[in-house]
């Protein structure tokens, strides 16, 4: 008996001593998680951006072990900026708050892809100074008040407050009743409020105030208006905009649409009634722009996304929630690289493709990263410019600088095949900026778009352009005896997530003598 309890003794040492040693270890591999999770943060110390409520908080470990959260607050009047609040958390402080607050963050290796932060979610973002952090908030803050564009009626005051944009600024026009008429221009004061003159709005919450005031130190009432919040790629969250052309081709046979403010015309076939017969019908329609800024056209059924230009237009049919997920409309108009394209030398030729005009196209850097090298000659291969039959490149690939900044200072340069036809006056070079991709609609506001560049030719020429920030062709016109084009970028729109400036695509075509 003594020795089976010395026996059983020893099994309890050994089951302790285990218990012990697991106990230890487990306490060298949380110590070793805490060492890994706190490494990674110190690595991703920086700016993260939350687009729901348009704001950047700054996220950095102190020497204490403290998760430091600042919130960042702007000024745009003077364009400064500074910490509004601060939190912090002990991470090393016991097992829940270290595993609750790693659970706010998706780390991918050693990145880190998002921090959810007061249940809000925080992308980061590579913006470092405060002009970038200004600049990029300042952007991102005219297209979050993009969504109040429109007019409020406000019944106790009895006026009509009707908001327009006009570049980063914003137009108030206030109708009474009775008649009588207010102007003002509203500048943006922080990523919440605009002022002018004698009016100021707040947009906060999705509720839209305008102080109006009696005199200019004291405001005596608030109009407050409801801003419905959808979840996005909702129609109603999507701003009204006009088009620059009434008239749109669509599809390989030369399918029309007509667009007016109060209704749209689909004419499909040729549009020679008297040989083919067609379809046409009027519809109410709805004209907008989607949260990835591309320009949408809808009549009960029929769905358009616009590719705008004031020259210059391509227009896709799709049916069902998305282009991207009609397979036979896809099927119909994307394609991949021709093996051939048409390079021409006088106006009347066709052509198969955007850079049927250009020869010799380089630049001064390019992007590579691991899935694509964003080389100048993508920018020629993009899309056909003929009605028909009409396409897109599947899976275009834009020209991107290569620099580690925004690319101010890059270029990108190229041949235009010289014509004799004595009816040319003029050449109309049409630059379609940013990542456009109708498949892959989120590329364009993640990445940089150019805001100005100079425009310089062979012939002495040279011109400031001011692009949009929009999915749109701008036009510029060029003397007709120019045979060589550089595009120096030299302002550009931030991106969302990246701080590479794309070009899509160039495309020409010659401004003819019509006496």
């Amino acid at each position: 008996m003594v020795c089976a309890a010395g026996l059983e003794r020893e099994k309890m040492k050994k089951e302790v001593f285990i218990l012990v040693l697991l106990s230890l270890i487990t306490r060298i591999l949380f110590a070793d998680e805490q060492e890994d999770f706190k490494r990674i943060i110190e690595k991703n110390t920086g700016y993260y951006y939350c687009e729901k409520e348009n704001k950047i908080v700054h996220l950095s470990i102190s020497e204490e072990n403290y998760l430091v959260t600042k919130i960042i607050s702007f000024n745009f009047n003077t364009n400064t900026m500074r910490n509004s609040a601060v939190g912090s958390v002990n991470i090393f402080y016991n097992d829940r708050y270290f595993y609750k607050t790693k659970a706010c963050f998706e780390i991918e290796g050693d990145a880190i892809l998002s921090y959810n932060y007061l249940s809000d979610v925080y992308v980061p973002i590579k913006y470092t100074t405060d002009e970038e952090l200004i600049r990029y908030m300042k952007e991102n803050t005219v297209r979050k008040f993009a969504c109040i564009i429109g007019n409020y009626y406000d019944a106790t005051l009895r006026k009509t407050f009707s908001i327009s944009k006009a570049k980063d600024t914003f137009k108030l026009v206030v109708i009474s009743d009775n008649g009588k008429k207010e102007e003002d221009t509203l500048e943006l004061d922080s990523t919440w409020e605009a002022s002018g003159s004698v009016y100021k709005m707040s947009f906060f919450n999705n509720e839209l105030s305008f102080y109006v005031y009696e005199d200019i130190d004291e405001y005596s009432y608030n109009p407050t208006f409801k801003i419905e919040e959808v979840s996005k790629g909702e129609t109603d969250k999507n701003i009204n905009v006009e088009l620059y052309q009434t008239s749109y081709t669509f599809g390989e046979d030369k399918h029309k649409l007509t667009v007016s403010k109060d209704k749209v015309i689909i004419t499909h076939g040729s549009g020679w009634a008297d040989d083919y017969g067609y379809d046409l019908y009027s519809l109410k329609v709805k004209i907008f722009m989607d949260e990835f800024g591309y320009k949408h056209v809808e009549s009960e059924g029929e769905k358009f996304i616009i590719i705008d230009g004031e020259e210059q237009n391509i227009t896709f049919n799709y049916h069902g929630d998305s282009l991207k997920d009609d397979t036979e409309s896809v099927n119909k108009v994307f394609k991949t690289y021709p093996t051939t394209w048409t390079q021409i030398n006088y106006a009347g030729r066709y052509h198969n493709i955007n850079g049927g005009y250009f020869d010799n196209v380089k630049a001064s850097s390019t992007l590579k990263d691991k899935y694509h090298e964003y080389v100048p000659e993508g920018t020629m291969k993009v899309f056909n410019p003929s009605e028909n039959p009409r396409f897109w490149v599947k899976d275009n690939i834009p020209w991107v600088e290569g620099k580690a900044d925004d690319g101010i200072g890059e270029s990108i340069e190229f041949d235009i095949i010289p014509t004799d036809w004595r009816a040319v006056v003029g050449i109309d070079l049409r630059i379609l900026n940013g990542y456009v991709d109708p498949l892959r609609p989120h590329l364009f506001y993640e990445n940089n778009r150019i805001k100005r560049a100079l425009i310089e030719t062979d012939t002495g020429f040279t011109t400031e352009i001011q692009f949009n920030d929009a999915i749109e062709f701008t036009s510029v016109k060029l003397p007709k005896e120019t045979q060589h084009v550089k595009l120096t970028i030299e302002e550009v729109y931030s991106g969302t997530k990246y701080r590479d400036t794309c070009i899509t695509a160039f495309d020409m075509y010659y401004d003819l003598w019509n006496k």
